[in-house]
């Protein structure tokens, strides 16, 4: 006879008891460097939703061999299991797991690092800049950091980030921690630290520069840059510059963007361009109560609610025209539902984070995730 697997229950405690046990390791990623031992460890129990809710957490000492261990938890709540530290000031988090009834137990390892503040181990793999003309006298550029930590040990000095002269307004994605940026007269400060890796941490910021037909953007980085694209939408501003090759036109869902690429760059490099022509904003719809929708990513810029969702979108769209074909763009119009809502998923942990029911490691290794898996979407074969 036929019987139902055993399925988990939304809204259970997952502490109320049971069989469920998750166990696991911290390990020191530093060669030559000790396990860590004596540390508190933080097992955070989220349940998922249309909103990543936090519903309770418990803390053990890890033993002197780095192992630690949570027992009776009931394998029915449907709920993931993050694993949490903090080491040497700057705090860790582990891969999701859940339990089941067929799948009680579950193992984690959560890898920690020793630090340096030698910024020889950062490089920006991927610099995208995009323009957007609020005004035919106003431009507002935003920036997206992709930054690697090519070395074994987490950075934890403050990059320098320097903004184009007459740069105004500066302002940073929602969602990050405070006290994270320290704006200085050359631009502003970034405090986060760098785990190791490639692509651990994202930057993400934007500023108004006073438009005018011929205007010069300097731009200049203290880090070796892989890549750097300049994207420019065709509302009738032109580019030229000698270090940027040729524009790529890049479709997007309701205009053309083009693509301005270089790289690499050295340290201390600098890229500049000059801007002509009379900008013609193209019109933007906005969401309203009677579509009930939720705003897409030029939605978001239109209403004032952030720059992640046009940058996302303007950057996967450029991944996507770059291996353009018939059966690639069949395969995008199956994925783009999937798409749309990873954007609104990404929003949805930024909102949950400001209200308090992520703690900074797990929002920021869930965040890192969604935005590549968004990217990995637009790259679909």
């Amino acid at each position: 006879d036929y019987s139902p697997p055993p399925v988990t229950v939304p809204g259970k405690d997952p502490f109320a008891g049971g069989p469920g046990v998750i166990a696991g390791q911290v390990m020191n990623g530093t060669a030559g460097a000790a396990t860590p031992e004596g540390i508190t460890v933080t097992l955070i129990a989220f349940e998922a939703g249309p909103q990543v809710k936090m519903v309770g957490t418990l803390s053990t000492t890890v033993q002197s061999d780095g192992s630690f261990r949570f027992a009776d938890l009931d394998p029915e709540a449907q709920v993931a299991y993050v694993v949490t530290t903090e080491y040497r000031g700057v705090n860790y988090g582990s891969d999701a797991v859940q339990l089941s009834p067929n799948q009680p137990q579950s193992a984690i390892t959560l890898t920690v690092y020793e630090t340096t503040d030698q910024a020889d181990v950062i490089r920006f793999d991927r610099v995208h800049i995009f323009a957007d003309f609020p005004a035919s006298d106003r431009l507002r550029i935003g920036e997206l950091y992709v930054i690697s930590n090519t070395g074994d040990r987490t950075y934890v000095g403050s990059l320098q980030i320097p903004l184009p002269e007459g740069a105004t307004d500066l302002r940073f994605e929602r969602g990050t921690a405070a006290g994270r940026f320290t704006e200085t007269d050359e631009g502003f400060i970034d405090t986060a630290p760098v785990l190791p890796g490639e692509g651990t941490t994202e930057l993400l910021f934007s500023y108004a520069l006073t438009y005018r037909d011929g205007l010069v953007i300097t731009r200049r980085f203290l880090y070796p840059v892989n890549t750097l694209n300049l994207l420019v939408p065709d509302v009738g501003v032109t580019v030229e510059s000698e270090q940027l090759g040729a524009p790529a036109p890049v479709p997007m869902q309701e205009e053309v963007v083009y693509n301005y690429s270089t790289g690499p760059l050295t340290p201390g490099q600098e890229v500049s361009w000059r801007m002509k022509g009379k900008p013609q904003p193209a019109t933007v719809t906005t969401a309203t109560e009677e579509t009930g929708r939720r705003p897409g990513p030029t939605d978001r810029q239109a209403l004032g609610l952030g720059l992640i969702g046009l940058a996302l979108g303007v950057v996967a769209a450029y991944l996507i025209w770059q291996g353009w074909s018939p059966r690639r763009a069949l395969a995008q119009a199956r994925a783009a539902s999937d798409r749309q809502a990873l954007l609104e998923a990404i929003a949805d942990l930024d909102d949950a984070y400001e209200a308090g029911e992520l703690d900074e490691a797990t929002y920021r290794r869930e965040r890192s995730e969604l935005v590549e898996e968004l990217i990995e979407r637009m790259q679909t074969p």
